[in-house]
């Protein structure tokens, strides 16, 4: 390092410090709910199966138990979204530049 380059400026640095364990800690929030709307999905596709099943076996019942799980699945994996929305717009406004 030269004597004519300038020092780096220490505030930049800590911003980006600190971007890089909001990153980390991002990554880690995520996780939670991505692996959520991953499990819900598969609820919605057992769901759908069995709905199938059941419309071709008649059985009215087993009709309303799968449309009510899939109800139940469906809402949750909108909220899941949601809170995973909500972590990414918590990211963009702590990672601007101030």
């Amino acid at each position: 390092m030269s004597r004519d380059a300038e020092p780096p400026d220490l505030a930049r640095l800590e911003h980006l410090a600190s971007l890089g364990r909001l990153a980390g800690a991002m990554l880690h929030d995520m996780s939670q709910p991505a692996s959520m709307a991953l499990f819900l999905a598969s609820v919605i596709e057992r769901g759908l199966e069995r709905l199938t099943h059941a419309v071709s076996d008649v059985d009215a019942l087993e009709q309303r138990r799968a449309i009510d799980e899939l109800k139940v699945a469906s809402n949750d994996l909108g909220l899941t979204l949601d809170h995973l929305r909500a972590l990414l717009q918590q990211g963009k406004e702590l990672g601007r530049c101030s």
